[in-house]
């Protein structure tokens, strides 16, 4: 249930109910602009990546900042229009049109009378939203659809970690670190057998007059339904937890040069389960299925296997030094095939034999790459929860591959300058296409070795 308000707001119910009794739970509020709001269901229809059509409904927010409600896997999604103000909105229908495979709507503004159709949302909207500090971690908190922030606050105040709304940007939470403490990475997890998702976040304790810090903490934390950050465990380790991520429903964490594994207790509370000495100047942690791949600045990667029979970690291959650089970031894309990014803005695609990473391709970026992430810059071609193995048994870069798996199959990377770039595997023909294409461009232009 939608109500829009005079102010420019708008409050959002679920319905539910039994026994004959409507009830509203799970208020909402989301201020678009400053005008009041008119209300309108609308269809859209878009094609999938496998061509199949697809019509929405959603509902459209007319007002000086016009805006467009959908759901997506569940979740209640917002989508702002270029086009404002935006008095009324209605469907509009003819036969000339109908030919079309586009439901057209008639846009009244103050200046003027617009026929038109909402694309499908298949672009990149890249939209910026002050927090009046600066961010240096993120992380979704699905259960709530919020985010959690780690943000510094400036000179001489504690940093802090804010929950914000992922549909209008305001600060839900807050929290508080120590004056002296500097948190380093967040991720979410949810432990086995415990259906609650957390929120982790790692700190390192700062002394000026030491090189390096001496202790840090793991912060466990929990959001409740009333959008209340509460911290429920924390683990004290000795040096700082410079990265965490989900192994499994286990939490696994890099402290100076060592990875540990961290098992949650009944009732609440972190317990370490097994450590491992890795490198010196550890930097990037990835982990997909049973892998664990760990990369240093000076040392490339090594990539792990955990044996849970006797505990311990297993070395399955590794790459003994950077043949461009140092190391800036890394990622495993499956079982056999690893990403590595340096410094010399280059990555490079390798494949474990014979317990060596053994290089098979690279590209010059002309970024520093600092980040990878699973996901795509175009929505997925489905509306539920996507399936745990997304790839359905296919290794990446597979020719046989279908196009909507090859798609939801793709990688991210972020680079230090803000420029986001896409990597997914290509069929033989696209890939011969695009190698013509590469050589047509060396044949003119000065090329990097």
């Amino acid at each position: 249930l939608f109500c829009g308000l005079g102010d420019g707001g708008v409050v959002v119910w679920k319905v539910g109910g039994s026994e004959g009794k409507v009830t509203l739970g799970d208020e909402k509020r989301i201020n678009l602009g400053t005008q009041p709001v008119g209300l309108q269901v609308i269809t859209t229809t878009t094609h999938t990546l496998r061509g199949q059509k697809e019509t929405r409904t959603a509902v459209f927010v007319c007002s000086d900042k016009p805006a467009a409600f959908f759901s997506q896997r569940r979740q209640l999604q917002i989508s702002h229009v270029n086009l404002h103000p935006v008095s009324m909105v209605t469907p509009f229908v003819t036969p000339t049109l109908s030919t079309t495979n586009e439901d057209h709507l008639v846009v009244i503004t103050p200046t003027s009378f617009v026929i038109g159709h909402l694309n499908g949302i298949q672009k990149l909207d890249v939209r910026t939203y002050p927090l009046g500090k600066g961010p240096t971690g993120i992380t979704l908190h699905k259960g709530s659809g919020a985010y959690a922030v780690l943000c510094d606050e400036g000179e001489f105040k504690p940093c802090t970690l804010q929950l914000v709304s992922g549909v209008n940007w305001e600060s839900l939470a807050s929290w508080k670190f120590d004056p002296d403490e500097m948190p380093l990475c967040i991720t979410t997890i949810q432990f086995n057998d415990d259906s609650s998702e957390y929120i982790t976040v790692g700190t390192a304790y700062i002394d000026p007059e030491e090189e390096e810090p001496k202790s840090g903490r793991i912060l466990v934390f929990k959001v409740y339904e009333s959008n209340k950050l509460s911290l429920i465990s924390e683990k004290e380790v000795t040096g700082a937890v410079q990265k965490l991520a989900d192994y499994n429903g286990g939490l696994l964490a890099a402290v100076e040069g060592m990875i540990h594994l961290y098992r949650w207790q009944e009732g609440g509370g972190l317990t370490l389960e097994c450590q491992q000495v890795v490198h010196l100047s550890l930097i990037t942690l990835d982990v997909r299925g049973d892998l664990i791949l760990v990369g240093d600045l000076w040392r490339s990667v090594t990539v792990y296997r955990y044996k849970a029979v006797d505990s311990s970690f297993d070395e399955v291959a590794f790459d003994p030094v950077m043949r461009n650089g140092t190391l800036s970031n890394a990622a495993i894309l499956d079982t056999e095939t690893f990403l590595l990014a340096d410094h010399t803005n280059f990555i490079t695609l390798t494949t474990a034999e014979d317990h060596r990473l053994t290089p098979t391709g690279r590209i010059r970026t002309g970024n520093l790459i600092n980040a990878f992430r699973k996901g795509s810059l175009i929505n997925p071609d489905y509306n539920t929860d996507p399936p745990q193995d997304i790839t359905n048994g296919y290794q990446f870069g597979d020719p046989s591959m279908p196009l909507h798996i090859r798609t939801t199959n793709s990688w991210i990377y972020g680079s230090l300058n803000g420029a986001v770039g896409m990597i997914t595997p290509l069929t033989p023909p696209q890939f011969n296409f695009l190698d013509v294409v590469q050589q047509a461009i060396i044949a003119v232009c000065v090329t990097w070795e």
